[in-house]
């Protein structure tokens, strides 16, 4: 198993070499949209929580199927797969450690890396999950295992929805008080989930009310320069990450490989030509959904 995880993530080394031979420098516009809510420590948080959760999804998913094809055939050969799903393993623990507080540019650096090897990772599984069974079997799990994935997935999925309120109540709190208007109230009633979004946006228009227009004005103002400030930064952290992105992919694996094979030599040797290649950048195609796709087939 130890071996067949080390020529996973060797397959992955050199996937990025082939990679180094594009000119993209740009990631894709969904995970961009995911940055620019990543400037404050709470967006930061809901975003890493997202992409654990869609890995987690996929390692379940990925634990199922495996299954699945033993009990059709015991003769399958799954320790590939398995590598793969113990590998989404490695990230998923690696998101979990990334401090949301912590320095913009870091964050969005590990965001990008991880989300990226876990997107590979994905699409490899399903394209070898597809070759153990018949045209459009695996489509068929994707809704059976599905289904019960998710209950599997509450704590995450509550984390989430917890982190969310947090976020918007601390927004509406801010954005509140700038017109001098005190949202504790309000806020609260957002953290514990007893006013939902048409409720909130009714009770603020009604606080608005008596505000002066010049002073709605400002505010709007204000909440408009903040949003052109927060792209600035997040486009700016971008441009960071991507700057040395092949080097720390490398790094990534081969640390990854000792973890799994410290004495795997020739393994190592390969991984040290990879290094040699040009710098790979992130792919600019499209994600489905908040994070990584889905290995069944269709993003959910």
């Amino acid at each position: 198993m130890r071996s067949a995880i080390a020529i996973a993530l060797l397959s992955l080394v050199m996937m990025s070499a082939a990679a180094s031979a594009q000119d993209a420098e740009t990631v894709d516009s969904t995970t961009l949209g995911e940055i620019r809510a990543m400037t404050t420590s709470y967006g930061a948080e809901v975003r890493l929580l997202q992409l654990e959760k869609s890995i987690e999804r996929n390692i379940l998913f990925g634990q199922d199927v495996i299954e699945r094809a033993k009990e059709a055939n015991e003769s399958y050969d799954t320790s590939g797969l398995e590598a793969l799903v113990e590998e989404l393993g490695i990230i998923k623990d690696e998101i979990a450690a990334i401090d949301p507080e912590g320095n913009l540019t870091d964050v969005v650096t590990a965001f990008i890396d991880l989300k990226n090897d876990a997107r590979d990772i994905t699409a490899q599984f399903r394209d070898e999950a597809r070759a153990l069974f018949e045209p459009g079997e695996i489509d068929g799990m994707r809704a059976q295992i599905g289904r019960a994935v998710e209950g599997n997935l509450t704590a995450l999925s509550n984390r989430i929805r917890n982190a969310v309120r947090v976020h918007n109540a601390e927004m509406v709190t801010e954005r509140l008080h700038e017109m001098g208007l005190n949202g504790t109230q309000l806020a609260q009633r957002l953290m514990n989930g007893t006013a939902g979004r048409s409720e909130v946006a009714s009770q603020i228009r009604a606080m608005l009310q008596g505000v002066d227009a010049q002073k709605r004005q400002a505010a709007v103002q204000a909440v408009q320069m903040r949003m052109a400030s927060n792209a600035v930064r997040a486009e700016s952290a971008v441009q960071s990450a991507l700057q040395g992105y092949g080097d720390r992919m490398q790094q990534r694996l081969s640390e990854r490989i000792h973890q799994v094979e410290s004495s795997a030599e020739m393994i190592q040797q390969r991984l040290d030509m990879a290094e040699t290649s040009p710098q790979a950048a992130p792919a600019s195609g499209p994600m489905t959904g908040n994070a990584v796709g889905y290995m069944g087939g269709r993003g959910r």
